[in-house]
């Protein structure tokens, strides 16, 4: 896999964690317009800042996520003692074909993070409507629950995809040691 796949791979996971991470932190210390200002008068650092952090968190919790699914058995035949060895193998024996495989790794990491922030991101989404805008004339309870509602369907959504991927994944694996062999 290239390493602009890789960089960008761990960006997705980085700012899906600073989007809760950052929800959370403004709620709970109330920085939200001066935060804003910063970001209007300075743009490019505001962009250079999140990319660098979003790099930085992606790193770190790619490795929580694949740490905690691996711990609730979630991840049963990804980490397999045969799993890594059925990847050096095909790494040596075929490097096209592990290619294909880093792939849909990369595919299975980014549902696999999404379906852990996904949850975060709503609870956390939801909370800071309803302390943002309890006192307007919006009904902040009502949009709440339309954001709960509306991510809880789009986790379960996410669930699915990442059975699917973890399935396709598992069979590519299997075909591509059968090939190699």
């Amino acid at each position: 896999m290239s390493t602009t796949a890789i960089v960008v791979e761990i960006l997705i996971i980085g700012f899906q964690v600073l989007i809760w991470v950052l929800l959370i932190f403004l709620d709970f210390f109330g920085l939200k317009m001066n935060m804003l200002s910063f970001v209007r008068e300075n743009p490019v650092v505001s962009i250079l800042f999140v990319t660098f952090i979003s790099y930085s968190i992606g790193i770190v919790f790619d490795s929580f996520i694949a740490w905690v699914f691996s711990n609730l058995k979630l991840d049963r035949h990804l980490y397999h003692k045969t799993h890594r060895k059925t990847v050096i193998d095909i790494l040596f024996k075929n490097p096209e074909l592990h290619k294909f495989l880093d792939n849909q790794y990369a595919r299975y990491r980014i549902v696999r993070a999404t379906l852990f922030n996904l949850p975060i991101i709503t609870v956390v989404l939801t909370i800071s409507i309803i302390l943002c805008y309890r006192n307007e004339q919006v009904n902040a309870y009502m949009l709440g629950l339309f954001v709960f509602i509306a991510g809880s369907i789009l986790t379960l959504i996410t669930y699915r995809a990442w059975k699917a991927r973890l399935a396709v994944y598992n069979e590519y694996l299997e075909k591509a040691y059968e090939r190699t062999e």
